[in-house]
């Protein structure tokens, strides 16, 4: 009864020993003896598939499970790390990132010797957002500390 009400959220039954043939209605299903570490485990498993929203800053919306971008009318499919890159700058819109913060969050590494890569996805990005990548005005270069992303002022 609970699924058909509630059929977008997920379900984890708690079962009796020789009951698990009801546990195909939910999303998992877990029968005594569990730790809470285990319950835990499945509830953060299943989170992992919920759908973010959209996330939005200015003329900019980012549907971050699908990698689309749309800029006013225009319609952008973004590459994996390039979504993950712009949702970490939109989510902290107004604030810099540091280098290291964005791999830790992006690309999962404390290593910062070389962050060509992300200069590279950077640069990518920009020439996506940005009317004039030369001379940026959504994601900025804060010099020393790392990027800064905000909606632009407008100029009139």
């Amino acid at each position: 009864k609970v699924r058909s009400r509630l059929d977008t959220v997920p379900t984890i039954l708690l079962l009796e020993k020789g009951h698990a043939s009801v546990g195909s209605t939910a999303d998992a299903f877990m029968t005594p003896p569990f730790t809470s570490r285990k319950l835990l485990y499945r509830v953060r498993k299943l989170a992992e598939n919920l759908t973010r929203p959209e996330i939005h800053v200015g003329v900019l919306s980012l549907d971050p499970d699908v990698r689309i971008l749309r800029k006013g009318d225009e319609v952008i499919q973004l590459r994996p790390k390039e979504a993950a890159l712009l949702a970490l700058f939109m989510e902290n819109a107004g604030r810099v990132l540091s280098r290291l913060e964005i791999m830790k969050e992006v690309w999962e590494t404390d290593y910062v010797g070389d962050t060509r890569t992300l200069s590279v996805h950077v640069r990518w990005l920009r020439l996506k957002i940005e009317d004039d990548p030369g001379n940026p005005r959504w994601l900025r270069t804060v010099r020393g500390l790392g990027y800064r992303f905000e909606e632009p002022e407008s100029d009139g």
